[in-house]
């Protein structure tokens, strides 16, 4: 049953997801309201910002603004790369929000991208809270037979994950909130999701993408933004 419902995630996030992301994860938000702390979303492995629209639309329809996405590109780059990327990005972001901080939202190799960026581009400056879903912290199994740079700096005791952790330890310290399933069956081991020094929130019975759709994510991710912004959240 895991399984099927897993499947039908992945045809529901990547299928629905690229061919409606124009409208649901547009580049930047039809409108910014500014000085208020914007939101940046951060895809894992081989995904678009798509896979993002059901959460978007649900804080959407509680009225949360400042919702900012990025595309990852090429899909077999370094995480490195991803690093620089997000560092640029974040910075657009916060210039459309005349804001000095935001807040990112990362799912999978998302994670590892934020927690890079963090450490290589004095991204703590910038950073006001993180939010992982489904990241694999401290690498996984499973990519050892996936093709791209990016996968093999996953690689769970691989050279990439020490050297993260090193530079970690030099690096400023980020609010952060790790959301994962004891389930998650590319996330191997499912413990490598647990973060040191942030909140961790172990949930069950929900597969890697199924966390992308889960009303009970949706419902933390809104109330952790919430929250970096000195707000109540709409849904509660």
């Amino acid at each position: 049953m895991a399984a099927i419902r897993e499947a039908y995630a992945l045809l529901k996030l990547f299928l629905l997801g690229r061919i409606v992301r124009r409208w649901v994860a547009p580049p930047d938000p039809p409108a910014v309201v500014r000085g208020v702390l914007p939101v940046l979303f951060v895809h894992g492995l081989y995904c678009t910002a798509g896979v993002w629209w059901g959460q978007l639309a649900f804080l959407r329809r509680s009225g949360v603004p400042n919702l900012f996405t990025l595309n990852l590109a090429p899909a077999l780059a370094g995480i490195d790369d991803f690093a620089a990327q997000l560092a640029a990005r974040a910075e657009e972001v916060c210039r459309a929000a005349e804001t000095r901080q935001l807040v990112v939202v990362a799912h999978s190799m998302g994670g590892l991208v934020a927690r890079a960026w963090i450490a290589r581009h004095s991204g703590a400056g910038r950073l006001a809270r993180l939010i992982t879903i489904g990241a694999p912290h401290h690498g996984s199994r499973l990519v050892r037979w996936v093709p791209g740079r990016c996968a093999a700096d996953m690689l769970f005791g691989g050279a990439w994950i020490a050297r993260l952790q090193g530079d970690e330890a030099r690096a400023a310290a980020v609010p952060t909130l790790s959301i994962f399933s004891a389930h998650d069956e590319l996330v191997v081991p499912a413990q490598s999701a647990r973060l040191e020094n942030a909140r961790n929130v172990e949930l069950e019975r929900l597969g890697h993408l199924e966390l992308l759709l889960s009303p009970p994510v949706h419902r933390m991710v809104e109330a952790e933004i919430a929250s970096a912004r000195g707000e109540r959240p709409s849904s509660a």
